[in-house]
C-alpha cells in the first residue's frame, strides 16, 4: 500500500489531483455516476454513489446536485416513473452499466498516468 505524507518529496502530487479530477468527471460525464473522492495519504479514495430504486430519476439527470432541479409537476411525475423503473428492473440495468463505466474509467487512468497506478487503485474493491 503506497503512503505518502505532504512535504514528502514525491514527484507526483499534482499527476494525482490531476487524475483524480479527471476520474470524477468521467464517472459523472459517462455513466451518471456521482462520487465523493479524494486525496488521503498520496492514494486516491473515491466512493461512488451507484444508482439505487430509493433514489430518484433527477440523481441521474443531476448527479450530486443537491436541491431538486425540477418543477413540483415534475417531482410529482418522477415519483411514479422511479417506481416503474424498479418494477421493471431497469434499475439494475443502471447499476451493472454504472459498475462497468467505474471500473473502466480507473483502468483507464493507470493507462494514462502509469507512474500512479498503485496510488489510483490502492482504495478499488471489485465486487
Amino acid at each position: 500500500m503506497p503512503h505518502h505524507m505532504w512535504g514528502d518529496d514525491w514527484p507526483h502530487w499534482d499527476k494525482l489531483h490531476e487524475a483524480i479530477t479527471w476520474c470524477m468527471d468521467e464517472w459523472r460525464r459517462r455513466a451518471r455516476l456521482g462520487s465523493r473522492g479524494k486525496e488521503k495519504f498520496g492514494t486516491f479514495r473515491h466512493h461512488p454513489c451507484f444508482y439505487s430504486p430509493e433514489w430518484s430519476i433527477h440523481s441521474l439527470a443531476y448527479p450530486a446536485y443537491v436541491y431538486y432541479q425540477w418543477s413540483t409537476r415534475l417531482m410529482i411525475l418522477e415519483g411514479y416513473l422511479g417506481k416503474l423503473v424498479s418494477l421493471l428492473r431497469i434499475d439494475l440495468l443502471i447499476i451493472m452499466y454504472q459498475r462497468r463505466v467505474y471500473r473502466q474509467v480507473l483502468l483507464e487512468a493507470c493507462e494514462k498516468w502509469p507512474e500512479i497506478r498503485e496510488e489510483l487503485m490502492d482504495d478499488y474493491q471489485e465486487d
